[in-house]
C-alpha cells in the first residue's frame, strides 16, 4: 500500500483511488468512510490506510454550493 498517487500533479484523489489502492469497491470505500454498512474492520482499516497514503481529503463540495457560514450575531 505503499504506492505513490497516480493522479497529475496539482489534483486531489478521488475515492475511485482510495478504493482502488485499497483493493475494494468505491461502494464498499464510501461505506468505509461513513461508518455504515457490513465493512469488517480489516476492510475499513485498509481504506483509511489507503486514503492517508493518497493524501485523500474527502469530497469536494457540490460545484455551486459553499460552506454554511455561521449566523451573524444580532448584538442584542
Amino acid at each position: 500500500m505503499n504506492e505513490p498517487s497516480t493522479a497529475p500533479a496539482g489534483t486531489r484523489p478521488t475515492l475511485a483511488a482510495v478504493a482502488r489502492l485499497a483493493g475494494v469497491s468505491n461502494s464498499t470505500a464510501s461505506l468505509a468512510f461513513s461508518g455504515t454498512g457490513p465493512v469488517s474492520d480489516a476492510t475499513r482499516e485498509r481504506v483509511l490506510a489507503a486514503a492517508k497514503s493518497l493524501n485523500y481529503a474527502g469530497p469536494d463540495p457540490a460545484p455551486g454550493r459553499c460552506a454554511v457560514a455561521a449566523p451573524a450575531s444580532s448584538g442584542s
